[in-house]
């Protein structure tokens, strides 16, 4: 049908009656031309004074291409329907918050996110400590797998009570478990973890090979300079959410012989580079570290470099995932392994009262006739061993051990003593012992709570208390050199 003269002109009225130069020369953008479906309003400026309604305009300042500056009507959005009438008129129903807690003791895990993003009452309920001891009972209670230091039973802290108890669930719960297995095998890749901080380094031996662990924190900005704000230590205690783990990550790196680690404690890494090592069995890790957070390129080179051959295995964790930290000698290790009496009880009460534990293993060993002249008696000592094993059979392997390491080896001060073989001699057959416990041991006597100990004995050195003091004698503690000297 065709159109009638002049039906469209008052549409071209409007869509170009505000037409300006900043349309189109003075244009950030180019412009090719206006759409035809597009209209303006018409200009407020057309308007008179009387004709302007105040509460729908608001007087802006403008300033043109000159310079020149003049004030302009615009209109105003339309704000008149406030939240709370938007809120009502909504579809739907508000339940009281009391259902939200009831429906809380009955989500999963893995849907605490979702159960979050409902509504502001279930974000509320999700900060509650109720809500984080609810899953620590249903799936977390009296678990064999999990370790002591996440045992909530008798602790009633609030700080980091949350990541607490999402660690104790990846020790505990099937879904958490996979998801740590899945991600194993994906997330090996240390070159993400160029430009982040190094802030704790450890070792731990396992039965053919050796664990090194970094441990590596993303320094961002933003918490740069809210590191130098005061913070109210009673508020911080009482935060359920903390998480001093966040945004860290650790490499773990698996060789088959051990490597010293230079000191790292606050350097960046800033190169990583995987090859295969001689033979090609197996890789050969290389680590670039420099001192500042800036000095991260190709073109620089690194001030500190760790070269880590023979390596079987990479990967990239987070904190949260089940590893054991080895470090102080947990006191329930030595109940755990139901470890007979070596020394006869009446030579203990006799060197009792002493003035250190050198002299106390020094009095034991002259008492029980193992020491001449300032020295260990090999042979009397291997005959006490003997007769020890021929009465308990079950230690037949450690005592075997415990010859060929503390007694047919020259052996170095084990802790902080310098010139006490006894002391030595008396700390490596205890180790000896203790990480050869029959596995009968652990289950029958004391299975049930000794979980922690008996990881912590198969992974970790056993490193006398006085070798983690801050000043320590040089060439001592050789029990425990794998382990940090000041931790």
């Amino acid at each position: 049908m065709p159109k009638k003269k002049g039906q469209n002109k008052k549409g071209i009225n409007q869509a170009f009656s505000d037409f300006t130069l900043n349309d189109c020369a003075n244009a950030p953008k180019p412009v090719t031309r206006v759409k035809k479906t597009v209209t303006t309003e018409t200009a407020i400026s057309e308007l008179s004074w009387d004709q302007i309604d105040e509460d729908d305009l608001d007087v802006i300042e403008e300033t043109d291409a000159d310079g020149a500056k003049s004030l302009v009507f615009k209109k105003k959005r339309n704000h008149s329907r406030s939240e709370t009438e938007d809120v009502a008129n909504r579809p739907g129903h508000i339940y009281p918050e009391i259902i939200w807690y009831l429906i809380s003791w009955y989500i999963k895990p893995e849907d605490v996110g979702s159960f979050a993003r409902i509504n502001k009452a279930t974000y509320a309920i999700t900060k509650r400590e109720s809500f984080w001891r609810s899953f620590y009972k249903r799936y977390c209670r009296y678990h064999l797998n999990l370790p002591e230091r996440l045992c909530l039973e008798n602790n009633n802290k609030l700080y980091g009570l949350r990541q607490r108890v999402i660690r104790a669930l990846y020790y505990t719960y099937n879904v958490f478990i996979m998801r740590v297995i899945q991600q194993a095998v994906h997330d090996s890749q240390p070159h993400m973890l160029v430009k982040r901080r190094c802030i704790n380094v450890w070792y731990c031996k396992g039965s053919t090979h050796w664990s090194v662990y970094f441990k590596f924190k993303k320094m961002q900005p933003k918490q740069r300079v809210e590191m130098n704000k005061a913070i109210d230590f009673i508020e911080e205690l009482s935060r359920i959410d903390a998480n001093p783990d966040e945004d860290t990550q650790v490499l773990q790196v698996i060789c088959q012989n051990f490597y010293q680690i230079p000191p790292l404690m606050g350097m960046t890494l800033s190169s990583v580079k995987v090859v295969l090592s001689q033979g090609f069995r197996h890789r050969r890790l290389h680590l670039g570290f420099n001192s500042g957070y800036h000095n991260v390129s190709k073109d620089i080179l690194p001030e500190v470099s760790v070269v880590l051959d023979t390596v079987i295995n990479i990967y990239v964790c987070f904190a949260t995932e089940g590893m054991i930290r080895c470090g102080f000698t947990p006191n329930e290790i030595y109940s755990c392994t139901g470890l007979p009496t070596v020394v006869k009880p009446e030579i203990s009460a006799k060197c009792k009262i002493t003035v250190n534990q050198c002299d106390q293993m020094t009095c034991i060993f002259k008492e029980a006739g193992w020491m001449t002249g300032g020295k260990v008696d090999k042979k009397k000592l291997k005959e006490h061993f003997d007769e020890f094993k021929r009465e308990f059979p079950e230690w037949s392997a450690a005592v075997a051990k415990l010859k060929n390491s503390c007694i047919d080896s020259e052996l170095l001060p084990q802790g902080v003593y310098l010139n006490c073989p006894a002391y030595d001699v008396m700390h490596c057959a205890l180790t000896s012992f203790i990480q050869n416990t029959p596995a009968s041991k652990w289950d029958m006597e004391h299975g049930t709570g000794c979980t922690y100990s008996r990881q912590f004995a198969a992974s970790c050195p056993l490193c006398p208390s006085d070798c983690f003091a801050l000043l320590v004698p040089t060439g001592s503690c050789n029990a425990c050199l794998t382990l940090p000297r000041a931790s």
